[in-house]
Formats: structure tokens, C-alpha cells, sequence
């Protein structure tokens, strides 16, 4: 059986220049995967998570919204994918702090952003993310800005739903940008299975 700590997590992301990685999703959306140092390849390369000298400030909200953000329920469902493995969409949206360029994925400008997960009965990491997804930040309600697109926390894919559902995990979400302004949140949800889940089990999907 494979471990909670085979997990990882990724950043989903639409736009055609950037490099795929394996997904459990089933939208067709480009994959980052949120181990590398930068979201975009062009993107300019050091420290993958530079927190030392950072500073307090700003605010960011976890959330969730696959297509735009949305408070973080408790449950979350997770999805199922096509691929036969479940995730977790993640979203995060900042007050405060500079948002980077929305049209550019490889501008320096764009903040880091960094999303960990914890098994809330064994303290075991979900994803073992140690790098950020660098991406901007769009405008959003009122002053806020909300993550360019929405990020997933993904479980290996066969991981059996049984160690899933009704599992309470934290998540953390941690945001530095071009100023070296930090922030962070974090949400303790339980996990809930995907809607049409007993009717997938029984047509065999």
C-alpha cells in the first residue's frame, strides 16, 4: 500500500506554455507541479521559498473555487478524476500585498505561493510541498486579489478513498511577494466524497 507521504501537490493552470505533469484531474487543464522552483520555466531561478527576511504584512485567505475563489467549506468534497485519483482544489486571494503581472507567467514580479497539507491524526504531510507555485494574482472583489488560477492538492493516484473521506486534514497556505511581504493562512477541513460518489462506485467507474 503506498504512504500518505507519496502525495503531492500541483498548481492547475490553462494557458498552453507551460509544461504538463501527471494529474488526477479531468478538465483538461495544464498541470505545474508545485515541487519545482518556479511555475513558469522561464521564470528567474534561487532560493525556491526565500522566507528568511521576509516581512509581516498584508493579509491572504484560503479558500477553495476551481474556476474563481470561494471560502473554504468544512467538508470539503474532494474530486475524482479521470485518471482514477482524488484531489482537493485549493485557492488563495490577498489584500495588501503586490499581485504581480496577470499576463505574464514568468514575470520576477509574480508572488510565490506555498499550499501544505497535514493529516490532522497522524500529523503525516499530505503533500510534502517544499516549493512554491509562482503565479500573479487577478483583481477580485473589492480591493482583494484572487490567485490566477486555482491550485489542487492531489493523493497518489490508487491512494483507496476509504484513508480519505471523513479524514480531517490542515492546509496551509503561504503567500511571499516581490517586496518580500509574507503572509499565510491555514484551514482545518474533513474530507467529503465527491458528489455521485456511491453511483460511480456502483456503475464501476
Amino acid at each position: 500500500m503506498r504512504t500518505e507521504s507519496a502525495v503531492r501537490s500541483i498548481g492547475v493552470l490553462a494557458v498552453a506554455v507551460i509544461l504538463t505533469t501527471g494529474c488526477s484531474g479531468d478538465d483538461g487543464n495544464e498541470a505545474i507541479d508545485a515541487q519545482s522552483e518556479d511555475a513558469a520555466p522561464d521564470a528567474p531561478k534561487g532560493p525556491c521559498w526565500p522566507v528568511e527576511g521576509t516581512t509581516p504584512g498584508g493579509s491572504l485567505e484560503l479558500g477553495t473555487g476551481e474556476f474563481g475563489f470561494e471560502p473554504m467549506p468544512d467538508p470539503l468534497q474532494v474530486v475524482y478524476g479521470s485518471q482514477g485519483g482524488f484531489h482537493m482544489v485549493v485557492n488563495t486571494r490577498v489584500t495588501g500585498m503586490l499581485a504581480g503581472n496577470p499576463s505574464d507567467v514568468s514575470d520576477p514580479s509574480n508572488p510565490r505561493t506555498r499550499f501544505r497539507a497535514f493529516f490532522v491524526d497522524t500529523g503525516v504531510s499530505v503533500n510534502g510541498a517544499v516549493c512554491p507555485i509562482r503565479l500573479a494574482y487577478k483583481p477580485s472583489a473589492g480591493s482583494t486579489h484572487e490567485l490566477l488560477v486555482s491550485s489542487a492538492i492531489l493523493f497518489e493516484i490508487g491512494y483507496p478513498e476509504h484513508l480519505i473521506f471523513g479524514r480531517e486534514i490542515r492546509i496551509e497556505a503561504e503567500v511571499i511577494d516581490a517586496a518580500g511581504t509574507y503572509a499565510r493562512d491555514e484551514k482545518t477541513i474533513r474530507c467529503a466524497a465527491p458528489d455521485g460518489w456511491q453511483t460511480m462506485v456502483d456503475a464501476g467507474t
